[in-house]
């Protein structure tokens, strides 16, 4: 009944703005600029109950009915109406970057904030304590979603400004007097901590990441499984994340005990997140779960790292069950390629080789995305004995990368692989030139890889 409700909403109120803003009394004006308002609350509504680009279309239509709205709505007549309009429309801005392309979401992610930061020029901590907050906490969520997408010393200025926005709104959300909204800020600023941890190095990193594991802590005082049960196992996920992240740094027996304590996590979390009533949520835990486990199987030894891995195997195969590259394709990706790279561990190049012959495969992935994969394929084709098949598939590799910018680079971090690669004895033959090969991508844009693959000729 909701959904016929609202839809029947937008109809009404639709019948009565047809055209542009009239030009009449400031009271119609204003009433003009109210119902435009409630065009935007009933679409942001709909568009929360929907996904895909049926949400972000309905995101988009919110937004341009705020803007109608801040046509009239001005700080000067009507400061909180004003406020209350930037901050809705910094919020459909927000929901709109996250679901858009590269460039579409930094310039709607931008606008986002820069909206939010315009209701806090009227929402002030003195006059406006509870709006203040939330709109502190909401522009956090903006800033994250920018600083996770940018790069370098901008993504690590951005989520430490989300961070500071979050800490802002825990001067008003209390455990005390608002426990949820402060449980909320407390996941999210474990989130930002732990987006900027990951980006860090050394003991800086490292602190990050354990303030980020005790801000989700404290999250979960407040979301238990009996209260909250979505929001606990939804910070149990995150939590676990956070305590992977700090077990891949540290040394054993710390980094063991850390990716124990986060496969515990991930399992709790499983006790809300199912594969029949929540199942894409269900599927990336059970993504993360093998995740943890290939991590704890690289800090193992003999059976004990081949149990590791064939466990991890099969909770990326769970995932897959969902995961699939007809409705989920990026996702699918990234878990086809940590299941190739648990079957590398095995020593199972056949499995391997075909994860990646399926991933390049697919014409819908670019160049950033299949340059790196082409090259691990090579290296199952050597470990698979088809080194005659290796000079055509660098030949077309090279072709690939000719294809791309001057600036092109290649970001993904070959060093467990190349470590890989240079202890196992099934490598021996062709271990320098594959050093070689991946060592190429360290270039500093494509004329720089391409030189180094062409003066490393392969010979069979």
């Amino acid at each position: 009944m909701k959904w016929v409700w609202t839809t029947l909403a937008v109809a009404i109120f639709g019948t009565a703005v047809i055209g542009q803003q009239p030009q009449v009394t400031k009271e119609a004006s204003e009433k003009w600029a109210a119902t435009q308002n409630s065009i935007g609350n009933t679409l942001k509504e709909q568009a929360a109950s929907v996904e895909g680009p049926e949400a972000a279309r309905l995101f988009g239509e919110a937004a341009a009915a705020y803007r109608r709205a801040l046509s009239v709505l001005t700080r000067d007549s009507r400061p909180e109406d004003w406020a209350t309009t930037q901050h809705d429309l910094g919020y459909v801005l927000q929901e709109q970057g996250m679901r858009a392309n590269v460039l579409d979401a930094a310039r709607l992610l931008g606008d986002a904030v820069a909206a939010y930061k315009q209701a806090l020029e009227i929402r002030t901590r003195e006059q406006l304590p509870l709006h203040w907050a939330m709109t502190q906490n909401d522009l956090g969520n903006a800033l994250q979603a920018q600083g996770v997408r940018a790069e370098a010393s901008e993504a690590k200025r951005l989520l430490a400004e989300a961070a500071a926005a979050y800490n802002a709104a825990l001067l008003v959300f209390t455990r005390e007097f608002m426990p949820r909204q402060w449980a909320m800020t407390q996941h999210n600023l474990g989130s930002a901590l732990n987006e900027q941890g990951t980006r860090t190095d050394g003991p800086e990193g490292l602190k990050l990441l354990s303030e980020a594991v005790a801000a989700y802590r404290q999250s979960l005082l407040v979301r238990t499984r009996e209260q909250m049960p979505q929001a606990w196992a939804i910070t149990q996920n995150n939590l676990a994340n956070a305590l992977q992240a700090q077990g891949t740094r540290a040394d054993k027996p710390e980094s063991l005990r850390l990716l124990d304590e986060a496969l515990t996590a991930y399992r709790q979390s499983l006790l809300v997140f199912t594969r029949e009533k929540t199942p894409r949520l269900w599927a990336m835990t059970k993504h993360n779960v093998g995740s943890a486990l290939q991590e704890q199987g690289a800090r193992a030894n003999g059976t004990e790292a081949q149990r590791l891995f064939g466990e991890a195997v099969a909770a990326y195969r769970e995932a897959l069950l969902v995961w699939t590259r007809q409705q989920l394709p990026q996702q699918w990706a990234m878990a086809q390629n940590n299941l190739a790279r648990a079957y590398f561990n095995l020593k199972d190049w056949t499995e391997a080789a075909e994860c990646y012959r399926s991933m390049l495969a697919d014409d819908s992935f670019d160049a950033r995305f299949k340059v790196p994969i082409a090259a691990l394929e090579i290296a199952t084709l050597i470990a698979l004995n088809r080194s005659a098949e290796v000079a055509s598939k660098l030949t077309s590799l090279i072709e690939l990368l000719e294809k791309q910018p001057p600036d092109f680079k290649v970001r993904w971090d070959f060093a467990n692989f190349q470590h890989d690669i240079s202890q196992d004895p099934q490598f021996t033959a062709k271990r320098e030139w594959l050093l070689q090969l991946f060592g190429a991508f360290s270039g500093e844009n494509r004329d720089a890889i391409i030189k180094k693959l062409q003066s490393a000729p392969f010979k069979n």
